[in-house]
């Protein structure tokens, strides 16, 4: 049977049609402070994806100061105990080294992930970011190393001098999460990130 470029076409679209159909929905998790948060079941993982979506007066190029440069982390992203920069390639792409703090009984986690840059004519910025094994820093002891983690910053110009967030991402933090722990981050995350860039914007007005 010969494969005609039509019939691949239809057969694409009738996969992801297919996907769509069966992925897990999005769930409101947390609706405060103007910061929105859905959590989803992912399949094969006892962790839950999140979405966080806030509105800041602010500007692209302010909110991507601060999400751009690791050495802010500390400040604003949730539990960041420590953050830098290993190495950047370009404006649109680097390499950070993040460290996670984590509530005893839990050990902390570290991560080295790749982000990658990119803009739209209208000007909403998309930073994707996925763990990385293409350069390497020693596991302080006591720490976990991230085994798997993925997700997206996006920033989206509003009228009236506003801008859109979203967080979103999916972690196997590997080593062993109780429960209760673990569906306090998924919530916890991108609901105090989020609000934290909200004040640290707001406070550059």
């Amino acid at each position: 049977m010969r494969l005609t470029k039509p019939f691949i076409l239809q057969l694409i679209f009738l996969l992801s049609s297919f996907q769509a159909i069966y992925a897990f929905d999005w769930e409101l998790a947390k609706n405060k402070n103007g910061v929105i948060v859905h959590t989803r079941e992912v399949e094969n993982s006892a962790l839950k994806e999140f979405r966080g979506k806030v509105i800041i007066q602010s500007t692209v190029e302010d909110a991507l100061e601060l999400i751009k440069a690791p050495s802010s982390y500390t400040a604003w992203l949730h539990d960041c105990k420590s953050a830098e920069l290993l190495k950047s390639n370009s404006k649109e792409e680097w390499f950070v080294y993040l460290r996670n703090g984590a509530p005893w009984p839990v050990n902390d986690r570290d991560v080295i992930f790749k982000s990658n840059l990119s803009k739209d004519a209208k000007g909403e910025v998309i930073i994707r970011f996925k763990e990385s094994t293409v350069l390497s820093k020693p596991i302080p002891d006591g720490v976990v190393r991230i085994p798997k983690m993925k997700g997206l910053w996006k920033v989206t110009p509003l009228e009236d001098g506003k801008i859109q967030v979203i967080y979103q991402a999916h972690t196997d933090p590997g080593g062993s999460i109780p429960e209760f722990a673990a569906n306090m981050a998924v919530v916890d995350i991108p609901y105090n990130t989020l609000l934290n860039l909200k004040n640290k914007l707001g406070s550059k007005k």
